[in-house]
Protein backbone atom coordinates (compact mmCIF):
# COMPACT_ATOMS: atom_id res chain seq x y z
CA UNK A 1 0.00 0.00 0.00
CA UNK A 2 3.07 2.41 0.92
CA UNK A 3 4.38 2.04 -2.44
CA UNK A 4 0.87 2.71 -4.54
CA UNK A 5 0.41 6.06 -2.62
CA UNK A 6 3.78 7.04 -2.89
CA UNK A 7 3.60 6.84 -6.38
CA UNK A 8 0.52 7.97 -6.95
CA UNK A 9 1.83 11.37 -5.50
CA UNK A 10 5.16 11.19 -7.22
CA UNK A 11 4.60 12.97 -10.36
CA UNK A 12 3.30 16.02 -8.50
CA UNK A 13 6.10 16.54 -6.38
CA UNK A 14 8.77 15.62 -8.85
CA UNK A 15 7.64 18.21 -10.90
CA UNK A 16 8.35 20.62 -7.51
CA UNK A 17 11.73 19.04 -7.55
CA UNK A 18 11.69 16.34 -4.68
CA UNK A 19 13.16 13.40 -5.61
CA UNK A 20 11.88 9.56 -6.14
CA UNK A 21 14.70 7.28 -4.78
CA UNK A 22 15.28 3.76 -3.78
CA UNK A 23 17.76 2.13 -1.46
CA UNK A 24 18.65 -1.80 -0.66
CA UNK A 25 19.55 -2.08 2.82
CA UNK A 26 21.89 -5.26 2.77
CA UNK A 27 22.23 -5.57 6.51
CA UNK A 28 18.14 -5.97 6.91
CA UNK A 29 18.37 -9.78 7.04
CA UNK A 30 20.02 -11.83 9.84
CA UNK A 31 21.63 -14.31 7.24
CA UNK A 32 23.42 -11.17 5.69
CA UNK A 33 26.71 -11.73 5.02
CA UNK A 34 27.89 -8.87 6.64
CA UNK A 35 27.61 -8.95 10.79
CA UNK A 36 24.58 -7.08 12.17
CA UNK A 37 26.08 -4.22 14.65
CA UNK A 38 23.44 -4.36 17.20
CA UNK A 39 20.94 -6.12 19.39
CA UNK A 40 17.79 -6.35 17.62
CA UNK A 41 14.93 -5.84 20.25
CA UNK A 42 11.47 -6.29 19.41
CA UNK A 43 10.33 -3.94 22.17
CA UNK A 44 12.51 -1.66 24.05
CA UNK A 45 12.14 -2.61 27.47
CA UNK A 46 9.98 -0.42 29.75
CA UNK A 47 12.41 0.99 32.14
CA UNK A 48 13.49 2.83 29.14
CA UNK A 49 11.11 4.15 26.47
CA UNK A 50 11.29 7.28 27.94
CA UNK A 51 14.88 7.83 26.75
CA UNK A 52 14.50 7.20 23.11
CA UNK A 53 11.89 8.83 20.85
CA UNK A 54 10.50 6.47 18.43
CA UNK A 55 10.80 9.09 15.74
CA UNK A 56 13.33 11.47 17.17
CA UNK A 57 16.60 10.67 14.61
CA UNK A 58 14.56 11.18 11.10
CA UNK A 59 11.64 13.54 12.73
CA UNK A 60 8.95 11.03 10.93
CA UNK A 61 5.39 9.34 11.68
CA UNK A 62 4.35 6.10 11.08
CA UNK A 63 1.17 5.94 9.10
CA UNK A 64 -1.86 5.03 10.97
CA UNK A 65 -3.19 2.64 7.77
CA UNK A 66 0.03 1.04 6.81
CA UNK A 67 3.13 0.46 9.36
CA UNK A 68 5.19 0.44 6.41
CA UNK A 69 4.65 4.67 5.91
CA UNK A 70 6.14 6.58 7.23
CA UNK A 71 5.66 10.49 7.02
CA UNK A 72 7.92 13.42 8.06
CA UNK A 73 6.75 14.83 11.33
CA UNK A 74 5.37 18.22 11.84
CA UNK A 75 8.26 19.51 13.55
CA UNK A 76 10.37 18.12 10.57
CA UNK A 77 10.78 21.08 8.31
CA UNK A 78 12.30 18.18 5.58
CA UNK A 79 9.97 16.61 3.84
CA UNK A 80 9.24 13.18 3.31
CA UNK A 81 7.06 9.63 2.20
CA UNK A 82 9.07 6.57 3.09
CA UNK A 83 7.87 3.14 2.03
CA UNK A 84 9.86 0.31 3.46
CA UNK A 85 9.20 -3.35 2.28
CA UNK A 86 12.03 -5.98 3.88
CA UNK A 87 14.95 -4.50 2.74
CA UNK A 88 13.88 -2.10 0.03
CA UNK A 89 12.95 1.41 0.84
CA UNK A 90 11.30 3.67 -1.76
CA UNK A 91 11.62 7.12 -0.76
CA UNK A 92 9.69 10.62 -1.95
CA UNK A 93 11.55 13.25 -0.54
CA UNK A 94 13.20 16.61 -1.02
CA UNK A 95 16.90 16.59 -1.46
CA UNK A 96 17.89 17.79 2.44
CA UNK A 97 15.85 14.94 3.77
CA UNK A 98 17.77 12.64 1.51
CA UNK A 99 20.95 13.97 2.37
CA UNK A 100 20.31 13.32 5.86
CA UNK A 101 18.69 10.08 5.63
CA UNK A 102 22.44 9.54 4.14
CA UNK A 103 24.54 11.00 6.63
CA UNK A 104 22.41 9.08 9.51
CA UNK A 105 22.68 5.39 8.15
CA UNK A 106 26.71 6.32 7.95
CA UNK A 107 26.50 7.50 11.30
CA UNK A 108 24.11 4.22 12.33
CA UNK A 109 26.89 1.95 10.35
CA UNK A 110 24.38 0.48 8.26
CA UNK A 111 24.89 -1.50 5.31
CA UNK A 112 23.05 0.01 2.54
CA UNK A 113 23.31 0.47 -1.41
CA UNK A 114 23.75 3.67 -3.05
CA UNK A 115 20.30 4.96 -3.53
CA UNK A 116 18.77 4.93 -7.63
CA UNK A 117 17.15 8.18 -8.54
CA UNK A 118 14.12 7.93 -10.57
CA UNK A 119 15.02 10.70 -13.54
CA UNK A 120 14.46 10.45 -17.60
CA UNK A 121 16.24 7.91 -19.32
CA UNK A 122 17.23 6.08 -15.94
CA UNK A 123 14.58 3.35 -14.93
CA UNK A 124 14.75 1.82 -12.01
CA UNK A 125 13.85 -1.48 -10.63
CA UNK A 126 11.51 -2.23 -7.89
CA UNK A 127 9.44 -5.44 -6.66
CA UNK A 128 9.66 -6.63 -9.96
CA UNK A 129 8.59 -3.66 -11.88
CA UNK A 130 10.80 -1.50 -14.01
CA UNK A 131 9.90 2.89 -13.43
CA UNK A 132 10.51 5.17 -15.80
CA UNK A 133 10.04 8.94 -16.09
CA UNK A 134 9.19 10.63 -19.30
CA UNK A 135 10.38 13.91 -20.19
CA UNK A 136 6.57 15.41 -19.31
CA UNK A 137 7.31 13.97 -15.72
CA UNK A 138 5.08 11.22 -16.23
CA UNK A 139 5.96 7.87 -14.38
CA UNK A 140 5.30 4.41 -16.04
CA UNK A 141 5.40 0.90 -14.16
CA UNK A 142 5.79 -2.06 -16.78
Amino acid sequence: MAQRLILAIAPSLLRENHLLWLRDITQAYTQSATLLNRVILVRLPVEIRHLHDANAIMEMDTSTFDPCLLISAQNNEDFALIGMQTDDTIGLTDKLFSNREDTELTKATFTAKLKQFLEPGKPITFNGGVLSLDDNGDIHLR
